[in-house]
């Protein structure tokens, strides 16, 4: 017996001291910003936590999209993710509500609602198994195309490419429309050969991959806001002492509010930058504005009615445009 407890008393102190790196996986290339901050926010943990926590990054996609990360996080690979909103909508439908085509006419309009909701978010997140920060802003996605778009006509005759992870497909099918599906490395091929001529994209995106050279528009009507998650599983989470969690909970909070301030100097900086690209910005005359909202209140009914949207969402989104 006393052996025993002798030995129990050896082992201790290498289970509360044990080393923990929490490998987090990001689409975010690396070198970027986004990367880096990471890095920084690990030396940090490391730093706090005298070496017993720390994060691998893993940038670039190099594990996979978000699906394939999330699968590798339930078999214990990965232990979370940066991931963009649409990816992960199925983990909880109110994660849509600031996806709802659109909800918002300026950053203004967003801050409004997230003051409001981006608590109710993570805690939706944290019953499901996971601990969120953020949201990091990703902007508004626009129309973008080869010929203007003035009026449902335009929109009728248009072949437009939609994100498949968003609400834009289902919007699209309300106005009638039939969206064109394609992966997003097709996108531009497609631009240059014909097979489609517009698209919704944020303009970060499209400058990135280089959509922004086969357009000559954008229609300056936000569609959809996008905006992206840290995710940590809670399983995960719970393997470091309670006094080390709530380090690496400080250090990602304020990581996540870093990237979300910096994106969204990015993004506006972006939109300034297509415009000197040969894109001709037209403003949303109210013909186009009125066809599009038509569909607006009908979506959101389809999306609750499908389970992907929450009573409280629902009453939150049609109570939001009521005050526009």
């Amino acid at each position: 017996m006393v052996r025993a407890l002798f030995f129990v008393l050896l082992v201790l102190p290498a289970f509360a001291t044990a080393n923990t790196t929490l490998k987090i996986s990001t689409l975010y290339p690396a070198g970027t910003y986004a990367v880096e901050q990471l890095r920084a926010a690990s030396a940090a943990m490391a730093a706090e936590t005298e070496g017993r926590v720390r994060l691998q990054i893993y940038p670039g996609g190099v594990m996979g999209d978000d699906q394939a990360v999330l699968r590798r996080i339930r078999i214990g690979q990965l232990d979370g993710l940066v991931a963009q909103s649409g990816a992960i909508s199925h983990l909880h439908g109110d994660l849509q509500l600031y996806n709802l085509p659109f909800l918002f006419d300026s950053v203004a309009d967003v801050d409004r609602l997230r003051a409001e909701w981006d608590s109710k978010l993570l805690a939706r997140l944290s019953t499901l198994g996971w601990q969120g920060f953020g949201p990091i802003d990703g902007g508004f996605a626009y129309i973008m195309s080869q010929e203007p778009i003035e009026d449902q006509s335009d929109l009728n005759a248009a072949r437009l490419w939609v994100p498949a992870n968003s609400t834009a497909p289902l919007f699209a099918q309300a106005l009638g429309l039939r969206p064109i599906s394609l992966p997003i490395g097709e996108v531009l091929t497609s631009l240059s050969t014909g097979g489609i001529d517009s698209i919704v994209s944020p303009v970060p995106a499209a400058l990135t991959l280089q959509w922004h050279s086969r357009v000559e528009y954008l229609l300056n009507q936000p569609i959809i806001y996008t905006y992206a998650l840290v995710l940590l599983s809670e399983r995960s989470f719970r393997t470091i002492s309670e006094a080390d969690r709530a380090v690496v909970h400080r250090i990602l909070t304020a990581y996540a509010a870093d990237m979300d301030q910096r994106s969204r100097q990015d993004n506006n900086a972006a939109f300034a930058a297509i415009g000197q690209q040969d894109v001709n910005i037209m403003s949303s005359n109210e013909q186009i504005k009125a066809e599009l909202l038509s569909a607006r209140s009908r979506v959101y009914q389809i999306l609750h009615d499908e389970g992907a949207l929450s009573d409280e969402g629902l009453d939150a989104a049609l109570n939001f445009i009521s005050t526009l």
